[in-house]
């Protein structure tokens, strides 16, 4: 009996994760309002901050048949590679891969600068979070827009934050949804890492982005070619405030203002003394990092530099086209994303107004108020892990009763 029941369950368990099903989740725009256990958007999502198990129907939908077969790294590094000598050498020997953690920063096809002289793209990683309040704020009084490259595990926590931000007419980007190193991630992964977020930035703002940034910048042409296949743009940097690695405020604010002070001084009013325009890399996830951005922002403008978005700089549109059936890579619908009286290239009007819901438990047996498409009646869905596996779990356990 023990070799069917096995059998029976791991045919159950396969059946049941497979597919993805748009119908577990609420309408786009359907988030809630903080405090709410840090899992503010409803729905069948995968547990925040780590590597989200893969929907087969989205591995099935993107053409990896020019993706190179080269191996991950070892699944330890996915939080930190670390590079030696001699993966140094077999990176970068006869096999010409280019590496960027392990192969002297190299990138192939990144967006990395703004094309045009003169123009400023100011891009903030790892948020959103309290601390993008205060940096919102500051763009707002200085009336400048910014590209925010956000975290679906952050997401979840803050999607209020995220809304206000496209609301006021910020370019919002991909940076996968628990921030691991793609190099250390099958090509499986990077879809679902990449997948997953995008369904949660479509749920809470009702678009899909078209850009998406590497974490930590580590890459390789394997990741390369799985990005291609899925269609997103991979915007880089090429100057870079290191803000990140500054606990202490006032060496923060001495480091950024000496920083942009330099690389000002290097292109020369309105960067005339430079072949490009620039995208700097700095981080709303810090409190340090935040309450010194705003120094950039006169530097800057007393420059001669244009502030952009990096969409803007590049003359592309933010997001996909919702109406197509592809954009050059994945089909929007296999995340449940349609269109919502949004424009492909729109990044000032939110596609619709948050239906604001109140999860006073992300787990089953919530308020009864909560009307979630496919939970059950009186209780919200749980978000931890897939309502799927749950489903696979009672059947299992069902099946083992009737062979027993």
């Amino acid at each position: 009996m023990a070799p069917l029941l096995l059998t029976l369950s791991l045919l159950v368990l396969r059946a049941s994760a497979q597919n993805f099903s748009s119908t577990a989740f609420p309408p786009a725009g359907t988030f809630s309002q903080p405090p709410c256990n840090g899992v503010c958007v409803p729905g069948p999502y995968p547990a925040q901050d780590k590597i989200p198990p893969p929907e087969d129907a989205w591995t099935r939908s993107v053409d990896l048949s020019s993706v190179p077969n080269y191996p991950p790294r070892p699944s330890t590094m996915a939080f930190g590679v670390t590079c030696t000598n001699g993966a140094n050498a077999s990176l970068l020997g006869p096999s010409g891969i280019c590496d960027y953690s392990c192969g002297d920063k190299c990138w192939r096809g990144e967006v990395t600068a703004c094309p045009t002289r003169g123009d400023w793209a100011l891009t903030y990683d790892d948020g959103p979070s309290v601390y993008t309040i205060s940096l919102l704020d500051a763009l707002k009084a200085a009336n400048l827009m910014a590209t925010f490259f956000v975290i679906g595990s952050r997401v979840m926590e803050r999607p209020d934050i995220l809304h206000r931000a496209y609301q006021e007419g910020h370019e919002i980007c991909l940076h996968t949804w628990s921030h691991s190193a793609n190099t250390a991630l099958t090509n499986v992964q990077i879809i679902a890492e990449t997948l997953w977020t995008a369904r949660v930035v479509y749920q809470v703002i009702g678009v899909v982005p078209t850009c998406t940034r590497w974490p930590y910048g580590d890459s390789d042409d394997r990741t390369r070619a799985v990005m291609k296949a899925l269609g997103f743009r991979v915007i880089t940097w090429n100057r870079d405030t290191f803000d990140w690695a500054i606990s202490d405020a006032k060496i923060q604010n001495q480091t950024i203002t000496g920083n942009f002070t330099q690389w000002l001084a290097a292109a020369g009013p309105s960067g005339r003394n430079a072949s490009s325009g620039f995208i700097s890399l700095e981080h709303d996830m810090y409190k340090s990092a935040v309450e010194a951005a705003p120094i950039a922002f006169d530097l800057l403008r007393n420059g001669g530099f244009n502030v952009k978005r990096v969409g803007d700089c590049l003359s592309t549109p933010s997001y996909l086209d919702l109406t197509r059936p592809s954009n050059g890579g994945f089909n929007p619908a296999v995340i449940g994303a349609v269109a919502i009286n949004a424009t492909a290239a729109s990044i000032t009007t939110p596609a619709t107004t948050p239906t604001l819901i109140n999860l006073a438990s992300p787990t089953l047996g919530g308020p009864a108020s909560t009307n979630i498409p496919g939970s059950s009646a009186g209780g919200s869905l749980m978000h931890s892990e897939s309502v799927h596996q749950r489903t696979a779990v009672i059947l299992v356990v069902m099946v083992s009763m009737l062979v027993w």
